[in-house]
């Protein structure tokens, strides 16, 4: 028998991260089934979204990775064409270093893209199957390397090129969004009735892209950029994981766990949303 997603009010949101990585662990939040119908849920989480940008130089190691993306975003800016070898070599390179997205032969990738029918006018309009295309073989940048799927490079690599368009995927996103969807704090029109998980998010970059910007419609982050949602809510739950200790004078003296507890308070909103106060 599953354990109900709404925890009693002694939890916190911690207890929901804590359900989501057993859920994983025992593949029990593999599909979940959109309802019909759900009232909507009254809550903006953009001021807290706004603190925790705010504040995300002062967590530890999170400025290394606002660092690497701007220099992702130099390099793409420098380097915006994508029929250059040596050019899409590099970025290719530097983004796998940084992100560790697994590309085992980045020549390989490189030579891919280069040869993707009309690439740069494609990320410039923002085309999803450029991510991901199930219908074209060699037409997109996931399944340019015969036999591997490299899902998480490509969505980078467009985010990188065109970041109003292309939200990157990760898996602490998309764990978000199925929780969320299952414990029906999250619909839209193009969900409402399908079956949902994380394998349908990765085969589908458009429907992916529907699911993420549904989260910022209903939760008035529209004014965020994608990335700077991804990093209010990967934050969030590093932070609420105790993964992601606050600075601390006596490191060997205080337990990251109870240091990611006792931020709940700091995060009111994230709370209500999953009724876990």
């Amino acid at each position: 028998m599953r354990r109900p997603l709404i925890a009693s009010k002694q939890h916190g949101v911690y207890a929901f991260f804590v359900y989501i990585t057993e859920q994983i662990k025992t593949n029990t939040m593999a599909k979940t089934t959109i309802p019909m119908t759900k009232a909507a849920t009254n809550i903006s989480l953009l001021n807290e979204a706004n603190s925790v940008l705010t504040n995300f130089h002062t967590y530890p190691g999170m400025n290394i990775y606002e660092l690497k993306w701007k220099i992702l975003d130099m390099l793409c800016r420098q380097y915006p064409a994508n029929t250059t070898l040596e050019e899409v070599y590099l970025k290719a390179d530097t983004l796998n270093r940084y992100y560790s997205t697994n590309i085992f032969s980045i020549l390989s990738m490189a030579k891919g893209i280069i040869h993707i029918p009309d690439i740069d006018q494609r990320l410039q309009n923002g085309d999803p199957t450029l991510v991901k295309d199930n219908t074209k073989p060699n037409n997109d940048i996931a399944t340019i390397i015969s036999g591997h799927t490299n899902y998480s490079f490509a969505t980078k690599y467009c985010a990188c090129h065109n970041p109003a368009a292309y939200p990157i995927y990760d898996n602490i996103m998309a764990d978000f969004f199925v929780a969320a969807i299952k414990s029906e704090h999250l619909t839209c029109p193009a969900i409402i009735g399908l079956p949902i998980s994380k394998n349908q998010m990765k085969n589908d970059y458009a429907f992916y892209k529907d699911i993420y910007t549904a989260f910022m419609q209903q939760y008035n982050l529209t004014s965020l950029t994608y990335r700077e949602v991804d990093w209010y809510i990967w934050t969030a739950g590093k932070l609420l994981k105790g993964l992601l200790p606050v600075p601390y004078k006596n490191k060997s003296s205080v337990n990251v766990w109870t240091a990611g507890k006792s931020l709940m308070p700091q995060l009111p909103q994230f709370k209500q949303l999953f009724q876990l106060v």
